[in-house]
C-alpha cells in the first residue's frame, strides 16, 4: 500500500485475502489510513478472509444475503426482486447526515446484501450509517418469507467505523484515528450512484473512492 494513500477500498472481493495482505491492511489502518469495503453477500464472498481484521474493529459481516417484500425495488418481476432493498433508514453519523435530514428524498438502492454486527471494541466507535427497512430476513435462498425458519428484523448494511490512536515511538508525526466504511454488500456501492428507473426512488448518494480532506458520503464531489 502507497505510503500517502488516502484511502484503500476493497470492492466487492470474491477470493481469500493472504494473511501478509490482510497484514498489510492492519498495518495502513494502525497508520491512521482510511479503508473503505464493500463485502458480497453472494455465494464465493463472505469475509474475504477479513473476518480477523474486522473483529480488531468490533465488527462481524455475516453474508446471508437479506430480502424484503414489503419495500424492494422491481427489475424481473419476480420473487427475486425481493433481494433488491430500498432503504433510506440513514443512520446520524457525519457521513449520511445530510441524506437524514432530507430521508424521505433520498431513497437507495441495494442490489443485494448481507448484514454487519458490532460489539463493544476498545478505543473503537461505531456508528450505523444505513440499515435496511423494517420486515428484512436473511433469506435461504428462494426470495419468500417462511416464518417457520425466518425472522423480520432490520438489519445494519453500512457502518463507519473510528478506532483511536496509538502513538508511533520516535515520530514527530501526531497520530491518527484509523478509519473504515465496511458495506455488507458490494452492490450497495452501485446501488448508491446507479439511477434506474424501475426502483423505487432516484439514488442521491456519490461514494468517494479515493480522495483528499475530509471525504464524505453524500451529495458531494470528490478527487477520484
Amino acid at each position: 500500500i502507497p505510503d500517502d494513500a488516502a484511502m484503500v477500498a476493497v470492492m466487492g472481493p470474491r477470493e481469500p485475502f493472504r494473511p501478509a495482505e490482510v497484514q498489510a491492511l492492519r498495518d495502513y489502518l494502525a497508520g491512521g489510513g482510511r479503508l473503505l469495503l464493500w463485502l458480497e453477500p453472494e455465494p464465493g464472498g463472505g469475509d474475504a478472509g477479513l473476518a480477523a481484521l474486522l473483529d480488531d474493529y468490533g465488527v462481524a459481516f455475516d453474508a446471508t444475503p437479506r430480502a424484503n417484500d414489503r419495500i424492494f425495488g422491481r427489475r424481473t418481476y419476480t420473487p427475486a426482486d425481493h433481494g433488491l432493498l430500498v432503504t433510506n433508514a440513514f443512520g446520524d453519523h457525519a457521513a449520511v447526515r445530510p441524506l437524514s435530514r432530507a430521508a424521505s428524498q433520498n431513497p437507495v438502492l441495494l442490489l443485494g446484501a448481507g448484514a454487519l454486527t458490532r460489539r463493544p471494541a476498545e478505543g473503537v466507535a461505531v456508528g450505523d450509517l444505513v440499515r435496511a427497512m423494517p420486515g428484512t430476513w436473511a433469506d435461504d435462498g428462494n426470495f419468500r418469507f417462511d416464518g417457520a425458519r425466518e425472522v423480520r428484523e432490520t438489519p445494519v448494511l453500512l457502518l463507519g467505523v473510528s478506532k483511536a490512536p496509538s502513538a508511533v515511538p520516535g515520530s514527530a508525526r501526531p497520530p491518527e484515528a484509523a478509519r473504515l466504511v465496511v458495506a455488507g454488500g458490494a452492490g450497495l456501492g452501485g446501488g448508491l450512484v446507479q439511477q434506474h428507473q424501475h426502483v423505487v426512488g432516484p439514488e442521491r448518494v456519490a461514494v468517494p473512492v479515493r480522495g483528499r480532506g475530509e471525504d464524505r458520503i453524500g451529495n458531494r464531489s470528490c478527487e477520484r
